[in-house]
């Protein structure tokens, strides 16, 4: 009995290790980044952007991570390691518009789809107040608000209240 008691432990832990994985990896790079205040220093660099998948892109689970960068024909591939350490792949983001999404703790990458933004890829919480710099450096369509950022603002319209910007003065 207690061998079966083992046998069933390990299978569910040997189908919760992959996932086990991209989540500890995930904790470990955003809790780093805020601790250390990385966005103070942080640059952004043309060369590639460190990044989460935000979804499940053609069999590549969701936190794998990974830099993407922009090809010769100007798509965005996400070049990864399964398990950080066997051989390196690439993964072709599916074509469309994307854009820089602004959250309230972290940044992600969306695709456009009419009036709404599909998260794609998770950004390290290095890459906030970068948002502007980074659309600008990746040809990506602007910057949009996400998440709680969204919310509040949709909030604050439906109330009402304006926001604070100032007339232009001549």
């Amino acid at each position: 009995m207690g061998a079966l008691w083992s046998l069933a432990i390990i299978f569910i832990a040997w189908i919760t290790a992959g996932w086990s994985l991209r989540l500890w990896h995930f904790g470990v790079v955003f809790i780093w980044d805020k601790c250390a205040r990385r966005a103070r220093r942080f640059t952004v660099n043309p060369s590639g952007i460190w990044m989460f998948l935000g979804r499940k892109i053609h069999r590549v689970p969701i936190r794998t991570y990974g830099r993407c960068v922009r090809n010769e024909q100007g798509a965005l591939v996400f070049h990864y390691r399964p398990w950080l350490v066997l051989s390196a792949r690439s993964l072709e983001f599916p074509p469309g518009t994307y854009a820089v999404g602004q959250g309230l703790i972290y940044s992600e990458i969306v695709r456009v789809e009419d009036e709404k933004s599909r998260s794609m890829a998770l950004l390290p919480p290095r890459y906030r107040s970068h948002e502007v710099e980074l659309a600008a450096t990746y040809s990506l369509a602007g910057v949009r608000d996400t998440g709680l950022r969204a919310a509040w603002a949709w909030l604050k319209e439906w109330i009402g209240v304006k926001s604070k910007t100032q007339p232009a003065t001549a």
